[in-house]
């Protein structure tokens, strides 16, 4: 059971590592270019990020 969690969490940790600065990167673009709908940037981020 550890083994397998450890596998699991490892390889979901690699994917956040690797996609979290583009995230970050997303939403702080999404951000300034769109000041008056921050959620539809949140949801263009979500979106590309997926």
């Amino acid at each position: 059971m550890g083994d397998s969690f450890n596998e699991t969490h490892n390889r979901a940790s690699g994917e956040d590592s690797e996609t979290t600065p583009l995230v970050k990167y997303s939403l702080n673009f999404g951000l300034l270019r769109l000041p008056h709908s921050s959620v539809s940037g949140l949801e263009l981020t979500i979106a590309f990020s997926q």
